[in-house]
């Protein structure tokens, strides 16, 4: 009796524990990215096309050990998605271009922005 106590409040604890570290306001997310607004902006590989990118919605935010520049997508709700510089601009499309790589917090979106008929409008073509 006394053993299916201690299982039962173990198992408790583990399920507290495990909701606690997949909370859906972005703290306990984790992988390439940063918060912003209170949600955990999953970082995607695709660059932002430069004639898509708009206003700047936030500066100095997080990231790693530096702060980066985040600016809205043109035709893009932020709540989808948002572009940030993450890399020196010599890393990018090698034209003295700054580098503006799609972020967003679905992971899904952020893993293959090409999939999504809104967001492959606004990213460089797939390599």
């Amino acid at each position: 009796m006394v053993g299916a106590l201690i299982m039962a409040a173990v198992l408790l604890l583990s399920g507290w524990v495990l909701i606690r570290a997949v909370d859906p306001d972005g703290r306990g997310a984790s992988g390439a990215g940063f918060t912003y607004r209170g949600d955990f902006y999953a970082l995607s590989s695709a660059e932002v096309r430069p004639d898509r990118l708009g206003d700047v919605l936030d500066e100095q935010v997080p990231f790693q050990d530096t702060t980066t520049e985040v600016r809205r997508i043109l035709g893009v709700s932020p709540d989808v998605a948002v572009a940030a510089r993450l890399s020196p601009p010599e890393v990018g499309s090698g034209q003295g271009e700054q580098t503006w790589l799609l972020l967003s917090p679905a992971p899904d979106l952020a893993a293959d922005p090409w999939s999504d008929r809104e967001l492959s409008s606004v990213v460089q073509p797939q390599p």
